[in-house]
C-alpha cells in the first residue's frame, strides 16, 4: 500500500508519490488507486490520521503532475 498501516512512521507526500508511481508503471495509472484501508484503525487517531492527510496531499501532487 502507499501508506504503511503497521508502522506508526509517518509518510511524506513525495515518498507516497514515489511508490505510487511506481506501481502505477507496472500495473498502469488507471489500476492505481489512493484510498486507505481499514487497517488504519489499530493506529493511535492522530497517526492515522496525518498518515490519510499525507496520502491526500499525494494525491495532489499526482495530479498537478498531469
Amino acid at each position: 500500500g502507499a501508506v504503511d498501516s503497521t508502522s506508526s512512521a509517518l509518510e511524506t507526500a513525495e515518498e507516497i508519490v514515489a511508490r505510487v508511481t511506481s506501481a502505477a508503471k507496472h500495473l498502469g495509472a488507471t489500476d492505481v488507486l489512493l484510498m486507505n484501508n481499514k487497517n488504519l484503525r489499530f493506529l493511535p487517531e492522530e497517526i492515522a490520521r496525518k498518515k490519510m492527510i499525507a496520502l491526500a496531499d499525494a494525491a495532489i501532487l499526482l495530479r498537478s503532475e498531469q
